[in-house]
Order: structure tokens, then C-alpha cells, then sequence
């Protein structure tokens, strides 16, 4: 019981010092607009190169066989801010899809588009692919399908 009548005393001392340093903060003026000219605020900055990895998978119908799937794709800005987006590697049960192939893929990108997450559905051998992008002008996406002989048919 002791103990606590001491500790009242420099609780509330606490207490005052702290109420007086809260109110004298109060009652300071902001400072003048001159004395903030000299500080310099850095506006965020965006990342100018983006490069991402999707490892998806899917239950392909007819046997139930899974399928695994690795995108790899990036978007890019240089420094006029003009972007550009696409898919660097496209890997379907480990083996990659040549470089024509993703050619013919990216040229479907608009000139700044910004991709958002692709898609997949598996279905009887085919896997068809769906990758929203972003644009000043509009959002869209580019839709494709790859059977099981690798042969790629845009979808409109």
C-alpha cells in the first residue's frame, strides 16, 4: 500500500509535464512558407522495368492429367514514359515455346499496355490463355489457345 501512495505523486507529475508539453506545442505558430522553401519533397517514383513469374496449373478434362504452366512476362518504360508490355517465356510442362511463337503473341499488345495477372483453362488438350491489360486509352486482353501439337490460334 506504501508503494502506491509513492508512485502517485510522480505519476501525476508525469501527468502535468506531459499536459504542459502538449499545450505549449499547441500554442506554437506553423512555420513561415520561407523557412519550408529550402525543403525538398521527392514525389514517389514508379519502377521502370517490371518482370514477373505465374506458376499456374490446371486439371486438363479427358484423363485428369495436370498441367503445369510458367509465364514469365515484363513491362517496361523508357524514359519519354512510353511503356510496353509482353510475355518473355511461356513454359508448358517444362518445355518453352519457341521465340516465333511469342512474337506473334506480344505483337497483340498495344502500345502501352500494362499487364495485369494472365489466366488459364485447361480443357480436353488445349489451354487457353487470357491476359488483361491496362492502356491510357482502354483496358482489354489478349486471349490465345495452345493445343497439344503447340499450335497457337489468337482468339478475338
Amino acid at each position: 500500500m506504501n508503494s502506491a501512495r509513492a508512485l502517485r505523486p510522480a505519476l501525476l507529475a508525469c501527468i502535468a509535464a506531459l499536459c504542459c508539453a502538449c499545450a505549449h506545442a499547441r500554442s506554437n505558430p506553423p512555420p513561415a512558407p520561407e523557412a519550408l522553401e529550402d525543403i525538398v519533397v521527392a514525389e514517389p517514383a514508379a519502377a521502370d522495368d517490371i518482370d514477373y513469374v505465374f506458376k499456374m496449373s490446371c486439371r486438363d478434362s479427358p484423363g485428369l492429367k495436370r498441367r503445369h504452366v510458367v509465364v514469365e512476362g515484363y513491362v517496361t518504360s523508357d524514359n519519354a514514359r512510353e511503356q510496353r508490355s509482353g510475355l518473355s517465356a511461356l513454359v508448358i510442362d517444362g518445355v518453352a515455346l519457341d521465340a516465333l511463337a511469342l512474337r506473334e503473341i506480344n505483337r497483340e499488345f498495344p502500345p502501352d499496355a500494362v499487364q495485369d495477372r494472365p489466366w488459364m483453362r485447361c480443357d480436353r488438350g488445349t489451354i487457353e490463355f487470357t491476359v488483361p491489360y491496362n492502356n491510357a486509352d482502354k483496358r482489354g486482353r489478349v486471349r490465345f489457345k495452345i493445343d497439344s501439337d503447340r499450335q497457337i490460334e489468337l482468339v478475338p
